[in-house]
Parts: structure tokens; sequence; C-alpha cells
């Protein structure tokens, strides 16, 4: 098991801290849910580490891929 570290910006802004893929695609997945318990949830993800660290605006994959395509991506999580 093991921890990940969530920051709560605001009530509506949160920051997600990991170095797995996976965790990205779950989210991704799940928006539409996290979306309907708070309508103007500012999802972001801080991935890698080092000089290759960067954020992810969880927002901006989900309006680019769609809400269909979104909840299809969890079906490539183990």
């Amino acid at each position: 098991m093991f921890s990940m570290p969530i920051k709560l910006i605001r009530r509506d802004q949160v920051v997600v801290r990991t170095v797995d893929t996976d965790v990205i695609v779950i989210l991704v997945g799940k928006f539409h849910s996290l979306r309907a318990i708070q309508p103007e949830l500012d999802l972001c993800v801080g991935f890698g580490t080092g000089r290759n660290f960067s954020f992810i605006n969880i927002n901006i994959g989900y309006a680019g891929l769609g809400e269909a395509r979104s909840r299809s991506y969890q079906c490539f999580t183990p």
C-alpha cells in the first residue's frame, strides 16, 4: 500500500502528486464522476521527479477527449 500526497488548494482546486502514469489515466477516467460532485473542480497532477517534473491539468485532457473517450481509458489500467 502506498500513500499519495493530495493538496487541496481551494474548495474546487486539487493537486495530486504522483510518479505513476496509471494515476493520471484513472483520474481522467473518473473525472466525470468527480465533476458531478464538484462542478467547478480544477484537478492538476504533479507528475515526475527532478528536472522531469511537470504539472498536468486533467481538465484540459478531459475536455479534449470528451466523456466517452475519457471513461474508456479506465479499461487500460490493471
